[in-house]
């Protein structure tokens, strides 16, 4: 497969090429040709086009998960890992994270593999370091744990709130308190049980030039019930079918803040 199939950027009012030394917030979306579903296909499609036409800069590569390829944390980038990757079980705020505690290995053996990893950038946190909460996955009848927590919680650290899925925060509501208290955060259960299929969690917040963007699935009312009271510009996307596959807009997305640390990292971002 050519670099021209694997590779669309979407452009409104952006540039209309890369170039290694530009810099900005771009948003990478996943869209594999070889996705399963041309409406699956479409919906993904749908979400890089109307962040492009909120004037975001946008890449679309050969990826199913990019959420799961890289993490981009505290102003630094770290190569992803089976257990360790952000769309997978860690949700970031400012200066700490939430971590899924369903994962089958030690959890002091992912923070020795996370100090080996590569890193972009010299100023990599150290993460062992950092404020860290270990939560419970959601628990649904008759399911094995979901230890992708960002399909259950969101975090908008500008607005100071964590989205919590009603069902995940009765289930572990004391360590929700307890965030709530130590990071003085407002912590908000959204009771969306009827809308549980589409993961509507599962938001991409993108905080650029003082704004702070939200793009979220039309057809999850509650959460865009609770986003309309926080002042923050809303994209939304109608999703239907992409969730039946385990993810949504989040899990899907990620973001770089220049092409020249994309250059370096998408080997292990799209397929070869």
């Amino acid at each position: 497969m050519s670099l021209e199939k694997k590779v669309r950027l979407v452009t409104r009012n952006t540039c209309s090429e890369f170039s290694p030394k530009e810099r900005g917030l771009y948003v990478i979306v996943g869209v594999p040709p070889d996705i399963e579903g041309e409406e699956t296909y479409e919906e993904r499609q749908d979400v890089a086009d109307a962040i492009a036409n909120k004037g975001f800069n946008v890449m679309e590569v050969d990826c199913h998960w990019p959420r799961d390829k890289y993490v981009w944390f505290n102003n630094s980038y770290v190569h992803s890992h089976p257990y360790y990757d952000e769309g997978g079980c860690f949700v970031f705020g400012k200066n700490y994270f939430v971590a899924s505690a369903d994962k089958d290995i030690y959890w002091d053996y992912r923070i020795r593999r996370v100090k080996k990893m590569d890193t972009i950038e010299q100023r990599i946190k150290d993460i062992h370091s950092t404020d860290f909460y270990m939560i419970p996955s959601l628990r649904r009848r008759g399911c094995d744990p979901q230890v992708h927590l960002d399909l259950s919680i969101s975090i908008i650290e500008s607005r100071g709130i964590m989205l919590v899925d009603s069902r995940h925060y009765r289930q572990q509501k004391r360590i929700f308190e307890k965030i709530a208290y130590e990071r003085n955060q407002k912590v908000i259960s959204v009771n969306s049980e009827d809308e549980a299929k589409l993961w509507p969690m599962n938001i991409l917040i993108l905080e650029h030039r003082g704004k702070t963007t939200a793009v979220a699935n039309e057809n999850c009312k509650k959460v865009l019930k609770v986003l309309n009271k926080y002042d923050i510009d809303i994209i939304t996307v109608p999703i239907n079918h992409l969730p039946s596959l385990g993810g949504s807009i989040r899990c899907i997305t990620n973001t770089v803040e220049c092409l020249s640390v994309y250059n370096k990292i998408k080997g292990s971002v799209e397929k070869k």
